[in-house]
């Protein structure tokens, strides 16, 4: 009776995992266990070569030392380093879009960065002749521009429809920086201004400066090179762009570098 019994059961459905003898796995050859059967394995249990689908690992999976950030990259021995020393990150940029008197970006030099590159771009208003100049901001004044003791040299090299030579200019204890000789505007000539700061936010030292320049309007051409400190020993945290008369145009900018130690 027992044996029709399970047989009934067995042909009916009904039957339970209770009525199915323990089997050796040896014995289970054909069919597929639905994924539900498969208890969670350990790690240690998986050996041989295991093959991940493309994209299933995340970074967070990767076992790597060092900081994971904005401003590192994964090395080849699985370290999060910074890039190689020397290389420039843009800290801040201005765009003139009106005509203002000057440009200036405050609190752009930081104990962050060693040495600095400014590059100006100065489009003059038509009509008139401007010198742009630059001033740094005191870290000991707040938003204050040191108005004295500016030291440089400038070297100067000039070429116009009929004339060509050379110059050079001194100025001592100034209330500025002069960056280039005065400039004829034109319509469509412009000033470009590159120059390399050294230092500017270390107060046991003075801040010292070294400017290239060029302008052009129509045949006149100016070339500049100027170098110079600032003449006292104090630690500065931001720079401003100015001109002796008229403004910038649109199409002027001003943008700060930080050169990586």
């Amino acid at each position: 009776m027992t044996k029709a019994r399970d047989l009934a059961n067995i042909i009916s459905g009904g039957f339970t995992a209770d009525d199915i003898p323990n089997l050796d796995t040896a014995k289970i050859t054909t069919g597929t266990f639905a994924d539900a059967r498969i208890a969670d394995l350990d790690a240690t249990k998986l050996t041989g070569t295991i093959t991940p689908s493309d994209n299933t690992i995340s970074l967070a999976k990767l076992t790597a030392t060092g900081t994971k950030d904005a401003t590192t990259f994964l090395r080849g021995d699985n370290t999060f380093a910074e890039a190689g020393g020397g290389a420039m990150e843009l800290i801040s940029t201005v765009n003139v879009t009106s005509t203002p008197t000057s440009i200036e970006i405050q609190d752009c030099f930081s104990s962050s960065y060693e040495n600095y590159r400014v590059l100006i771009k100065f489009v003059p208003v038509v009509g008139g002749q401007s010198t742009p100049y630059i001033q740094f901001a005191n870290a000991s004044s707040g938003s204050s521009y040191r108005t004295s003791n500016y030291n440089f040299g400038m070297l100067r090299g000039y070429y116009d429809s009929s004339t060509s030579g050379s110059e050079s200019l001194r100025g001592w204890s100034q209330s500025n920086f002069r960056m280039i000789e005065s400039q004829r505007t034109g319509a469509s000539e412009f000033m470009m201004l590159d120059i390399k700061i050294f230092s500017p936010n270390e107060s046991s030292f003075r801040t010292n400066y070294m400017m290239d320049g060029l302008s052009r309007d129509g045949n006149y051409l100016n070339v500049s090179l100027t170098m110079g400190q600032v003449g006292v020993v104090e630690a500065h945290t931001g720079i401003k762009t100015f001109v002796d008369s008229g403004t910038f145009a649109s199409g002027s900018s001003m943008s700060v570098y930080g050169i990586k130690k």
